[in-house]
């Protein structure tokens, strides 16, 4: 019995022995990620907290993502849109901050980030579960590759609209022409977190008074996804540029030997969407010739 009583004494010693190994393990593995991942300590520096708070106050302590405004600081977050992974340049870059909500940083974003390696164009970035209707007419327009997308919007869209375009979206962030998902690019997810970012906006009550009207792009072939889009955005309507499988592949062969950067099987990637292809109620489908059309595609 007597050695029973000594048992509280010692089990009482016990929280400061755990709390001291807690925290040196803690300050062991706060100096590991330091020395791995140097560029962490940026976060702070007083020329971090500097921008941090340029980003915020231009966005009116606004998400870009859901729109709530914030009034509480510490719940918003400099967001990086492309991801730095320690490349010091991009890092401080103004242009790839924007300010995003605690919650929508955490949930959303980081669930992308996460998603990310696991596939080109994985389907929480794809088709986000936060899509909701838009503030702004918007047409989407879909078709294989090579059927003239691109060209098509440039007809139809006036000077002041919003033109959202894969396409676009890489040429602006990162200086080339094409990603393709087929060789499995990480980057497609970069350029979709910013399409997403885009579309986030049209979402917003004051994006009314920023575009007449905005235009979406995409391939989309199956039905269900575009019912998906039409369900989430709420469209003003959703054009299909039908352009026959072998016209499609004949421009693309056209845009390779003129220098564009086309998958060399693109031929097999046309196929399938045709492979895929499903009428959906409503829609207006568009066959060739129609307006705007040239010799090159770009879409």
């Amino acid at each position: 019995m007597a050695r029973l009583r000594k048992i509280p004494q010692r089990l009482a010693s016990a929280p400061a022995r755990l709390a001291s190994l807690s925290g040196g393990e803690g300050r062991s593995r706060t100096k590991a990620r330091l020395t791995f991942s140097p560029w962490r300590a940026w976060y702070n520096t007083a020329r971090w907290r500097a921008l941090r708070w340029e980003i915020l106050t231009e966005a009116a302590f606004t998400c870009r993502m859901c729109g709530r405004v914030e009034g509480n600081t510490s719940q918003l977050v400099a967001d990086h849109k492309v991801p730095h992974r320690g490349d010091e340049a991009l890092f401080w870059d103004r242009a790839n901050l924007q300010c995003l909500c605690k919650s929508c940083h955490d949930s959303v974003k980081q669930s992308e980030e996460r998603a990310q390696p696991q596939a080109a164009s994985p389907a929480p970035m794809a088709r986000p579960d936060w899509f909701r209707p838009v503030h702004v007419p918007l047409t989407i327009v879909v078709g294989p590759p090579g059927a003239g997308k691109s060209t098509w919007v440039r007809a139809a869209a006036g000077p002041d609209d919003l033109v959202i375009c894969f396409e676009q979206i890489t040429r602006r962030l990162l200086g080339i022409d094409r990603l393709n998902a087929e060789e499995g690019d990480r980057r497609i997810g970069d350029v979709l977190r910013e399409r997403n970012a885009m579309l986030g906006d049209l979402m917003r009550t004051s994006a009314r008074g920023r575009w007449p009207r905005a235009w979406l792009i995409l391939t989309e072939p199956r039905a269900d996804h575009r019912q998906w889009w039409a369900d989430r955005l709420r469209p003003e309507r959703i054009v299909v540029l039908a352009t026959p499988e072998a016209e499609c592949v004949r421009r693309c062969q056209a845009d390779a030997a003129a220098g564009d950067r086309r998958k060399a099987g693109i031929a097999a990637v046309v196929a399938r969407w045709w492979a895929d292809y499903g009428p959906r109620p409503g829609e207006v489908v568009i066959a060739p010739p129609h307006p705007g059309v040239g010799a090159k595609s770009r879409g």
